[in-house]
């Protein structure tokens, strides 16, 4: 059902939402198996070598380095395609209750997540990630307050109101669901942070690229 057997639990305190540094970023991401990042392919340098990434557990902190970047082979250069993968030189040494976030690899399970009507948007930039939940705009709408037309792999919600120390919607900040599974809850990847314009969040669809990502992750 999952991508990686040992993802993590119901909740994002249990992911491994990192930070990468680098190059023009620093930007983020989410471990997705004990070698894999899934990030946004935008402002990534083309040399794998002037990137670490950094995980946190509790208050400890530990960076890896980055062996190869994946940009998707469709990606325009702006937010078309804007999905990449980090290799890691090596898993991360953490041993604690962090977990690669959880992600659907069955086409049914993928399509039921994508006709939900609740998901959750999280920001990450603390160790105690805060979430909101958000619900979809359509395409049509959100096309017409950006300004410009929706890819079919773009999902569109409303910007939150900002609050104090909390910005919802950063670049390779993640959006999900809960699922059940073996009878246990589990967090599930849809999609990750792309930009935000004109109050809306334009988030890349991670479900419409799971095969592509599956084929280099279980390809090893």
């Amino acid at each position: 059902m999952f991508l990686y057997d040992e993802c993590g639990g119901d909740d994002i305190s249990l992911n491994m939402v990192v930070h990468i540094y680098g190059g023009k970023i620093p930007g983020k991401g989410v471990m997705i198996t004990d070698r894999y990042v899934l990030t946004t392919a935008k402002d990534l340098p083309s040399d794998a070598g002037s990137l670490v990434v950094s995980i946190s557990e509790d208050i400890v902190y530990e960076e890896v380095p980055v062996e190869s970047i994946i940009k998707h082979p469709d990606f325009s250069g702006d937010h078309n395609h804007d999905i990449a993968l980090l290799k890691l030189a090596r898993p991360p040494s953490l041993s604690g209750k962090r977990k690669p976030i959880c992600m659907l690899l069955q086409a049914r399970h993928r399509q039921r997540a994508a006709n939900s009507t609740n998901f959750t948007i999280f920001d990450s930039r603390a160790s105690n990630a805060t979430s909101l939940k958000v619900h979809l705009i359509n395409s049509s709408e959100c096309s017409t307050r950006i300004e410009t037309e929706m890819e079919q792999d773009q999902l569109c919600i409303e910007e939150p109101e900002k609050e104090k120390e909390i910005k919802y919607g950063q670049a390779g900040d993640i959006m999900g669901i809960k699922t059940v599974y073996s009878d246990k809850d589990k967090f599930v990847l849809v999609g990750i942070v792309s930009y935000s314009l004109n109050g809306l969040i334009i988030l890349t669809n991670v479900l419409e690229y799971t095969n592509w990502i599956a084929g280099i992750v279980t390809n090893e």
